[in-house]
């Protein structure tokens, strides 16, 4: 038992030296082929057996030696910058050892085959072209086809499939040997086929277009409240009011910069960056405008998002300035996002602004009415203390105050209203709402609070609408008047006359003594 294996030649192993060796006397015999050889061309295996009569008698097989056609494929039609592109060559001339995975390297720099699949010399294999050049390294030596590290692989033995992988760069060697952007241009992938079907030499090709993606910027809200500093904002105990991200009794707003652009996922397992420069925060007012922030470094928000975000907080102190005065109500904070590449492949300035408001506040409570020892649910709804969006925000309760004839004292300052948070907590993220409940005393500080008791709750807006900052002399009160319970009560029996030996049964209706609306009292 034998095996017979044909080489194809092609424009690697034709070459004087390259030549594969014949074996012709040995169980695996190696026939050299320069062309296809079919019907009574095809390579022959002869026999010559000695039959039973003593005859030689010739036994003979044959199959025929067939070249095949080429074909050169891209896995996608459209690529951006950063894409990794598979190249595939189905061509089963090219597998010249069936028992091996066959490889197809890139020449590093012969005069006339460098930067393609080739060998020094003859004709190429293939070669990848940007803008109708080969892609090669004359403008340097990172450039170019070699340089990434390009080769054909055949995919398994004796398939005759062979794939190999690049990433589409951001610039190129041109025509002129300079540096430019490959965004725009096609990218093509020229194998010749050294044998096609009919024996000739031909080229086929592949195409595909490097595009980019237009970004966009956005902020987080469209408005957002003015900052307020030290001072400007004081609670009923008259310690100053610090925002979720203001320290010392500042409140500074909290802005998250979203930029949308594919361009810059460059990698799909990590979290790629958008570089300081790209992204600038200024701040408008008519004519007159300032830099905020122009070092701001967008960390992508997952991996293969494309989306890009920063937050930036912005303090209301003088460094932060516009026409020479402190931000206040109605400047605009624009964002400013150049993107390098847009579909086009040009350059485009992005931008989304938003402005800053005050807004006077209200306090409100679930009933106006309440049995001494339940709950109250108090609410401050000021969209100007949800100064982060991304955040749940919380505030002293000393922002309201507590009037009643039993006692003036702020919510904060009491045990006896038992508050569930400590603190005027926001409901939600971005809400503006800021809830706690706290227990309607029997009495405060000793001075128990007569039924039907007018309490008033106060909580002062230091930013109001219309005002241009925070401060002291923008305030206004806000009011809110609830009750405790004086429905007095009712008492009744089960009937009108009785006997000697009746059961009476008596009902009394008194819900000032309803203290707990939970357990049965």
């Amino acid at each position: 038992e034998g095996d017979i294996e044909y080489i194809m030649l092609n424009q690697i192993n034709s070459i004087s030296g390259s030549i594969p060796t014949v074996t012709t006397n040995d169980q695996s015999i190696t026939m050299v082929l320069a062309e296809d050889h079919t019907g009574t061309d095809a390579p022959r295996i002869k026999y010559s057996d000695t039959d039973s009569d003593g005859q030689a008698t010739a036994i003979a097989d044959q199959a025929d030696a067939n070249t095949h056609n080429g074909v050169v494929s891209f896995d996608s039609g459209n690529y951006k910058v950063a894409d990794t592109v598979t190249v595939t060559v189905t061509d089963m001339d090219l597998n010249v050892d069936s028992s091996l995975i066959d490889v197809y390297t890139v020449d590093a720099a012969s005069a006339s085959n460098a930067d393609a699949v080739a060998a020094t010399s003859g004709t190429i294999v293939m070669e990848i072209t940007i803008g109708g050049e080969r892609w090669d390294d004359a403008c340097g030596a990172t450039y170019g086809l070699f340089a990434s590290g390009f080769m054909l692989a055949e995919t398994d033995t004796a398939s005759g499939i062979f794939t190999g992988t690049f990433q589409i760069p951001a610039n190129y060697c041109d025509a002129d040997d300079a540096v430019a952007s490959t965004t725009g241009n096609d990218l093509e992938a020229d194998y010749t086929d050294y044998l096609d079907a009919s024996g000739n030499t031909i080229e086929v090709g592949a195409a595909a277009t490097i595009t980019a993606n237009s970004g966009s910027v956005s902020l987080d809200r469209q408005v957002y409240p003015v900052p307020w500093e030290v001072s400007d904002f004081v609670d009923h105990d008259s310690t100053t009011v610090s925002g979720a991200s203001g320290t010392d009794g500042t409140g500074s707003i909290v802005l998250t910069i979203s930029v949308t652009d594919e361009d810059y996922n460059t990698s799909p397992i990590g979290e790629d960056q958008i570089a300081s420069g790209a992204v600038v925060l200024k701040a408008f007012r008519g004519s007159n405008s300032t830099e905020v922030d122009s070092t701001l470094t967008l960390v992508e928000t997952t991996a293969d998002s494309g989306v890009f975000e920063v937050e930036v907080t912005v303090p209301a102190t003088q460094t932060i300035t516009v026409g020479g005065d402190p931000l206040k109500q109605g400047d605009i904070l624009t964002v400013e996002y150049t993107d390098p590449t847009d579909a086009s492949g040009n350059e485009y300035l992005n931008t989304d602004s938003s402005t800053l408001d005050l807004r006077t506040g209200s306090l409100i409570s679930d009933k106006s009415v309440y049995v001494s020892g339940t709950d109250a649910i108090l609410s401050i709804v000021d969209a100007d203390l949800n100064l982060d969006a991304g955040t749940v925000e919380s505030y002293t309760l000393n922002l309201v105050e507590w009037d009643s004839d039993a006692a003036t004292v702020n919510l904060g300052d009491e045990t006896e209203f038992d508050p569930e948070p400590s603190l005027f907590r926001e409901t939600g993220e971005d809400t503006g709402v800021f809830q706690v409940v706290i227990e309607i005393p029997a009495s405060i500080n000793g001075e128990n609070l007569d039924s039907g008791e007018e309490i008033e709750l106060e909580y002062v807006d230091y930013g109001t609408s219309g005002e241009d900052n925070y401060g002291t002399a923008n305030t206004e009160d806000i009011g809110l008047t609830i009750f405790t319970s004086n429905f007095g009560a009712t008492i009744e029996l089960d009937k009108k006359v009785y006997t000697w030996t009746d059961r009476v049964f008596v009902n009394i209706t008194a819900p000032d003594h309803n203290n707990d609306s939970g357990p049965v009292e």
